[in-house]
């Protein structure tokens, strides 16, 4: 028995692994982020009349803004929190055979998590422009 082509094909196939993992992890990211971004959309489109009433008594971006960073944040958090927690349990209760050395990757999706609240204010702002870009008459006479 070589040892040495043995050793090789466990590394070929953590590696394998691995990437089969980044890949579904980048595939979550991507729906989390549509999945929020679509949501806050929503939410912006249907509260059309209460950001013209805003507007109208002098609200800027920066405020309606942050009237709906706080969910977006709140939402991503709890997100990491449940991941993180799912994964240490596993860790902990299937110690043999999960990996040890991939304690890591919860810094990797802190990082995703970090990046999915930013892309989501980035699409909120982006929403919130739209509307802004509209008369405030308009924003009011809307619905």
């Amino acid at each position: 028995v070589n040892q040495l082509a043995i050793n090789r094909e466990d590394k070929e196939y953590q590696t394998r692994i691995l990437m089969l993992f980044g890949g579904m992890v980048i595939l979550f990211f991507a729906v989390a982020v549509s999945m929020q971004v679509t949501n806050a959309s929503r939410r912006i489109r249907a509260d059309e009349r209460m950001v013209g009433t805003l507007r109208a008594v002098g609200a800027d971006e920066y405020a309606l803004l942050s009237c709906y960073r706080l969910p977006t944040i709140i939402a991503t958090a709890v997100g990491y929190v449940l991941a993180a927690a799912v994964y240490l349990l596993m860790y902990f209760l299937y110690p043999i055979g999960f990996p040890q050395y991939h304690l890591w990757l919860l810094a990797v999706v802190l990082v995703l998590a970090v990046l999915n609240a930013l892309c989501v204010l980035l699409g909120v702002r982006g929403q919130l422009r739209q509307v802004l870009g509209k008369s405030i008459v308009e924003n009011i006479r809307e619905l």
